[in-house]
């Protein structure tokens, strides 16, 4: 009989357990519903972080392709006031040479003048050099005036890509 009563005990659980108490299953149907409500919720949100990181991560991408092409920019621009620089400094010096060899000929030809040495058509012969130097110092200062506007717009240019990274940089780094 102790056998029987052993093998019948499973049986009574399960009848205790087949759902004759509608009470649980409401708690365990509500509390399911609420659990699989929140994975829904936790789901979009994540879509959406995912969705959102995604565009993110191109904005970042679109970003560091605007710097490197800034970047670049502005390492030729600073080539190029570098190289302006150069060339600026060796125009000086060349107008600073034309200017000794001018004021050297009209020294020349004032001593001509005052001593009498000219030629049978008035002239000292110094004129035709003269002419040539004050040209070729016109020609020299022009080339400075160009390329020191050509350096300030270099310039003004390597400051505007300076801003421009700045910005940006500072934009990715929020």
């Amino acid at each position: 009989m102790k056998k029987n009563l052993l093998l019948v005990f499973p049986l009574i659980l399960l009848s205790a357990c087949n759902g004759s108490d509608s009470n649980s299953d409401k708690v365990a149907k509500s509390t399911f519903d609420a659990v699989t409500a929140e994975l829904e919720q936790a789901n979009k949100a994540k879509d959406e972080l995912t969705k959102k990181n995604q565009e993110l991560a191109g904005q970042l991408n679109t970003a560091n392709v605007t710097i490197v092409g800034l970047t670049s920019e502005r390492e030729a621009s600073l080539k190029k006031i570098a190289d302006l620089n150069t060339s600026i400094e060796a125009e000086k010096q060349n107008y600073l040479t034309l200017t000794t060899d001018y004021d050297a000929l009209q020294i020349k030809h004032q001593n001509a003048l005052s001593t009498g040495k000219i030629g049978p058509d008035g002239k000292t012969g110094f004129e035709g050099e003269l002419k040539d130097k004050a040209d070729a110092l016109k020609i020299s200062e022009d080339n400075l005036t160009k390329m020191t506007s050509e350096r300030d717009a270099a310039i003004f240019d390597r400051d505007r890509l300076n801003a421009a990274l700045a910005k940006l940089v500072e934009k990715v780094c929020k």
